[in-house]
């Protein structure tokens, strides 16, 4: 387990910038970053997106220079790009030397464009974890927690169907996770990409229903998850994250957060929790499932309007943080999918019209569960 975490810092740390990355802004990358000091650490994250795949490598050095000015160890990683991967693993490990943190890869169908998501920590230390001769995650831990990120999960037989496929997935979690002497117990949130996931949708939920029934995970805490349709390199029916935690000393447990204007997902046969809170009075996270235009019975909601999908998810999410005490000023990490590659410019249109603040944002295409919904929409929040 990672090492003791140092003393908590001062409030006047809780912003950073990381000036090594203003670079590539000005050569048409976007940048965006927040840091934020909370329980005896200092979290970073990042997220780069641009259209010149060619330029990954500088990516990778401006990130490199940026993470190791500040002692920062990256926690994960993940990587969106058609093709990619070859040119973005090498470039990482001239920038970085070895890679000791799970990448997870995927693909859209966007021409050209590449998005590099990192969250790193510093005033800690991070651990690799191994499985199989592969690293599988990291392990770390702050003044309240000690944690473990999965990353780039994949199936271990591709032969499979994808509901095979599944099924091996969800046991491949708890094999990981015995390595620290943990189990599925242990998981906070969870993140399925899953290849033509409307094929099979259906199929992934009573793998999962399964496999938590027989865990006896809905006996207990059911963690907050997203589940989008994505392409990745290994062509495996499915990739996935997980991140786990455990409470040290009187640190509070992890509770599922609920939906002010959505009912439970499981009363529609979702097994997950609309978002997970963790963390004391002050030094709290919020991580907010993947969440779409759905309304309060669970029928899609704005069907063939797309800024009315837009406009609905994002209210749902602002009630989950103001339900608990947060806003988008808190939000330090988020994903947005779209169903449609060529309807992306609608995040910025919506971005523009509510005078949303700046977060890091990871923003591709990638299909949601149901035929009718064009747009999913998570995020963290961190208090510090």
């Amino acid at each position: 387990m990672a090492s003791s975490v140092a003393e908590r810092p001062s409030p006047s740390d809780s912003s950073i910038t990381l000036p090594t990355l203003e670079g590539l802004a000005g050569e048409g990358w976007k940048v965006q970053q927040r840091s934020v000091a909370r329980a005896g650490v200092v979290e970073h994250f990042v997220t780069v997106t641009g259209r010149e795949p060619w330029r990954v490598g500088a990516v990778m050095v401006a990130l490199a220079g940026a993470l190791g000015d500040l002692g920062a160890k990256v926690v994960a990683c993940e990587v969106v790009g058609r093709g990619v991967k070859e040119a973005a693993l090498a470039a990482m490990r001239r920038a970085f030397g070895r890679v000791h943190w799970p990448v997870t890869w995927l693909e859209d169908n966007v021409e050209g464009m590449v998005c590099v998501g990192v969250w790193a920590i510093s005033g800690t230390a991070v651990e690799p974890m191994q499985y199989a001769g592969e690293i599988a995650g990291t392990v770390f831990e702050d003044a309240d927690y000690s944690y473990i990120m999965l990353g780039n999960v994949l199936p271990p037989d591709l032969s499979l169907t994808a509901g095979e496929q599944s099924v091996q997935l969800f046991e491949k979690f708890d094999k990981v996770l015995a390595v620290a002497g943990w189990d599925f117990h242990n998981t906070v949130r969870t993140w399925f990409y899953n290849r033509d996931i409307l094929g099979w949708y259906d199929e992934f939920n009573r793998v999962r229903r399964e496999f938590f029934k027989a865990r006896g995970v809905f006996d207990r805490y059911v963690p907050a998850s997203t589940a989008v349709g994505c392409d990745n390199p290994a062509n495996a029916g499915s990739v996935a994250k997980l991140l786990a935690a455990r409470p040290k000393g009187d640190a509070p447990r992890v509770v599922p957060t609920p939906s002010p204007l959505q009912c439970p997902a499981i009363e529609y046969g979702s097994a997950f929790s609309r978002g997970a809170e963790m963390g004391p009075k002050g030094q709290r996270r919020i991580m907010v499932s993947g969440t779409a235009s759905i309304e309060p019975a669970g029928a899609t909601a704005f069907v063939d309007d797309l800024d009315g999908q837009v406009a609905l998810t994002m209210d749902v999410v602002a009630a989950i943080l103001e339900n608990r005490g947060m806003s988008w000023g808190h939000v330090v990490r988020a994903m947005g999918y779209f169903s449609n590659p060529e309807t992306l410019d609608a995040w910025e249109r919506y971005v523009e019209s509510r005078g949303l603040p700046e977060f890091p944002t990871a923003i591709f295409n990638a299909v949601v569960c149901r035929h009718d919904l064009l747009f999913e929409f998570e995020c963290d929040a961190l208090e510090g």
